[in-house]
């Protein structure tokens, strides 16, 4: 099944995060002098209860800090996300070149383009949502907490 994850610890997951965006900046990313902080689920941040002898507290966000990986937190609205995320892709079929777009290169993505892509309208509970409920939608939240950001929710105030 791909709803579910390595079972890596936090700390080998953000070692790892690091090793591909060194390699990356070695490599296509070598322009780029600083990869900005990913957005992750504020959840990450939630007190596990366990605090370090040192009094850090042992969040997966916090192990994550601690390797030098930062998170912007997301922002949280289903409804605005699907219309975000709608919205980009509807740019991109439209070609408009004054709108932002998101493309999705297949060959390195095949989880995200079956995962997103198979996504239905949660006709029963809000019609205005996806189904995510019991489906792999890791990719599908990534993507649109990264769309939610405040720099590109300006682009859709206007509907």
């Amino acid at each position: 099944s791909n709803n579910k994850g390595l079972g890596l610890k936090a700390s080998a997951v953000a070692k790892g995060i690091k090793s591909i965006d060194k390699r990356l900046q070695n490599g296509i990313l070598k322009e780029i002098y600083e990869i900005e902080d990913g957005v992750g689920d504020y959840s990450i941040y939630s007190d596990q209860g366990s605090d370090n002898k040192d009094g850090s507290t042992n969040t997966v966000g916090h192990v994550f800090e601690r390797e030098g990986i930062y998170w912007e937190k997301c922002k949280k609205d289903r409804v605005l996300g699907v219309n975000i995320m709608h919205n980009f892709m509807n740019n991109t079929l439209d070609n408009d070149p004054d709108q932002p777009h998101i493309y999705v290169f297949g060959d390195n993505t095949p989880y995200w383009l079956e995962n997103v892509l198979s996504l239905e309208y949660d006709t029963e509970r809000n019609p205005e949502d996806v189904k995510t409920k019991g489906v792999p939608d890791h990719d599908w939240d990534s993507t649109k907490y990264a769309l939610m950001r405040d720099k590109y929710q300006s682009s859709f105030s206007n509907g």
